[in-house]
């Protein structure tokens, strides 16, 4: 599939995904990319989510917060100022926002009512960097979120979750790598760091196993679980390797039709790197299809079922 424009931002759901540019355009599909709709934008796009469902989007942009219906593009609430991110929780009923605190350094997290848009709890953010760029990611625990604060010299993680009425704030130990993913239909999660593909309880966040990175001639990038036992580790150079999460063991590489890896001056003619490689972008899952995209506008949908042994 061809986008009509750039694709800045990929946010998956169950029922498929929204692909949005930098500014103004925001296209969702369904999970086998067939087009669905446009969402209009008004200015830079912070950040777009998908229900569950794929009825309702939340969209940030200049003029602030709006939960849309998707299929008429029409408004339910908005919330005018700036806000950081959001995510919806599990069942769709509610929104997650990460918006800026009155005090200078830091942010406000909230869950609002899907439905009207009514703050139902919120707790303050510390940000360890100042400056820092907030998102929202999908937490093990079905009542939390997790919060990635980053700055161009490191990153932190906080999981928040809801305990007897009210938001538990708490920073998860590691510092630096990419957001943790949860793993399907288990209590662990995956979590790249340093060079290494680490697997940890959620409980306690001790680490089960671990693999190196052991691909020399390329850097490594973000993991995407698959199922219970697979995943797909990404490197910088645009190749995919499907990696088995209980054995930590390395078990192909993956290529998507269309683009194989090849030197890097056929996807990229201004490179004058001499390694094999894609133009991959970015990925994510919707239902049973991992959405992918190349370059600046080109989607790709395959099955997991055709990426597993």
């Amino acid at each position: 599939m061809e986008l009509d424009h750039a694709g800045y931002l990929l946010r998956p759901a169950a029922s498929g995904a929204a692909v949005a540019a930098v500014a103004q355009s925001i296209t969702v599909v369904d999970a086998q990319l067939a087009r669905r709709t446009a969402l209009a934008a008004h200015g830079a796009v912070e950040d777009v989510a998908l229900a569950p469902g794929g009825r309702h989007a939340a969209v940030i942009d200049e003029e602030g917060l709006r939960l849309l219906e998707v299929y008429r593009d029409n408004l339910r609430w908005r919330v005018v100022g700036k806000s950081h991110a959001c995510h919806f929780d599990r069942s769709g009923d509610a929104l997650w926002v990460v918006r800026p605190a009155a005090q200078p350094s830091g942010a406000r997290l909230e869950l609002r009512d899907a439905g009207n848009g009514a703050v139902r709890l919120r707790a303050n953010l510390e940000d360890p960097f100042g400056g820092s760029a907030f998102t929202l990611a999908p937490s093990p625990d079905p009542d939390g979120i997790l919060v990635w604060i980053a700055a161009e010299s490191d990153t932190r993680t906080v999981a928040a979750t809801i305990h007897q009425g009210a938001l538990d704030i708490r920073d998860l130990p590691h510092h630096g790598g990419y957001p943790l993913e949860p793993i399907p239909e288990s209590t662990d999660y995956l979590l790249v760091h340093e060079g290494a593909l680490e697997r940890r309880a959620w409980a306690d966040h001790a680490v089960a196993d671990a693999l190196d990175w052991p691909w020399i001639q390329e850097e490594d990038l973000a993991v995407l679980p698959l199922s219970s036992r697979y995943a797909l580790w990404a490197s910088r150079s645009g190749r995919l390797h499907l990696v088995d999460a209980v054995d930590m063991a390395y078990v192909e590489e993956v290529g998507v039709e269309g683009r194989r890896p090849a030197p890097l001056r056929e996807y990229v003619p201004a490179s004058e790197d001499s390694r094999w490689g894609t133009d991959l972008q970015q990925f994510c899952v919707s239902g049973d299809h991992v959405i992918l995209q190349y370059g600046d506008t080109t989607l790709a949908s395959v099955a997991i079922s055709e990426l597993l042994p």
